[in-house]
């Protein structure tokens, strides 16, 4: 098995770095990605990204060739699947068959993977059943990651979509807390561009949902309306009173209504869930007055994602901005 990979996530406006060493988070690198290259967390300029990409492993002198890519969700179908227990050569066979009413042209266009859950044990009949998350990519989008990763003299290890990678994170926690199996979980990552939540139950994605367009609308308030355009040099006392504004307190009330119609959807259909906590990531997770109106709204604790990985995570950062890419170096071992 493989002790070090690089963690690569690339978003609409940033690409994250993440350094894992034996299964440690060692440090995450964050750069700008100009506009023009990715919309939409699609990379529609590969030749410029590749160069953005050269440019963050040579400025910060990384040396890890081995690497763990998050796919943006939007680029793969994932689905939690039951199936008669079947042979790998079977199952390699059957599965794209259950994407066939998702996914557009034809089924030879597209790669596919799976992991496998767990298997039932026999019914009445002596059948047995196998639960598994199976996924769909289209090849063409494949081939252009592995091409710029070659490009950047990287060897492509792991591929997962984004739930996947906060599933591995999940499970991390949940081997590293034996006491805790079982346990429901619920990941709020607020992003830029967009919130997403998921919600896990026994380790794995349950549902979820992605909520447009993030917080992208506090960025805008605060900036037409008290020229704060950055956030980390204003006075602290300005920037606080400008997120308490009523506009914003009003786009907070909307993101919380959203993340209580989920979350209250979970309850009706899990009447016994263990979830007590919202566990937060993402640059929202720096603003209060967010976390206190989903907290107050959804009846619920909200707290950051990496205080659960204090004792493996060396950098912050990393489980704040670039949760995925932690999570998706841990492929692996979960």
């Amino acid at each position: 098995m493989i002790k070090n990979y690089l963690g690569i996530e690339i978003g609409s406006r940033a690409l994250k770095v993440v350094v894992c060493e034996r299964g440690a988070i060692k440090k995450v690198f964050i750069e700008r990605i100009p506009e023009g290259i990715v919309e939409n967390d699609r990379i529609v300029n590969w030749v410029e990204m590749t160069e953005v990409l050269k440019r963050t492993l040579q400025k910060d002198k990384l040396r890890c060739k081995d690497v763990a890519l998050v796919i943006p969700e939007g680029l793969t179908y994932v689905r939690k699947i039951t199936m008669p227990y079947m042979t790998e050569p079977q199952l390699r066979f059957n599965l794209p068959f259950e994407f066939h009413d998702f996914i557009s042209g034809n089924k030879e266009d597209y790669i596919y993977d799976y992991a496998l859950i767990k298997v039932n044990e026999p019914n009445a009949s002596g059948e047995r059943t196998m639960e598994i998350m199976a996924s769909a990519m289209a090849i063409e989008d494949f081939e252009n990651y592995e091409k710029m990763i070659k490009a950047c003299k990287l060897k492509l290890r792991i591929a997962v979509p984004e739930s996947v990678a906060y599933q591995n994170i999940v499970k991390k926690y949940l081997n590293m807390r034996p006491e805790k199996q079982g346990k429901d979980f619920a990941i709020l990552n607020m992003g830029y561009g967009a919130i997403n939540l998921r919600i896990y139950t026994d380790g794995v994605y349950e549902t979820g949902k992605e909520i447009k367009p993030g917080i992208a609308p506090i960025y805008d308030i605060l900036r037409n309306k008290y020229q704060i355009d950055d956030w980390k040099q204003c006075n602290k006392m300005k920037l606080q009173e400008a997120l308490e504004d009523p506009e914003c307190m009003e786009v907070y009330g909307r993101f919380a209504l959203d993340i209580m119609r989920v979350m209250s959807f979970f309850h009706y259909n899990h009447p016994n869930n263990t979830l007590t906590t919202l566990y937060c990531c993402g640059r929202g997770l720096s603003i209060n007055p967010l976390k206190d109106t989903i907290r107050d709204t959804v009846g619920i604790k909200v707290e950051g994602l990496y205080e659960l990985f204090s004792d493996i995570c060396y950098d912050e950062k990393a489980m704040v901005y670039g949760a995925a890419g932690a999570g998706v170096t841990w492929n692996e071992e979960v």
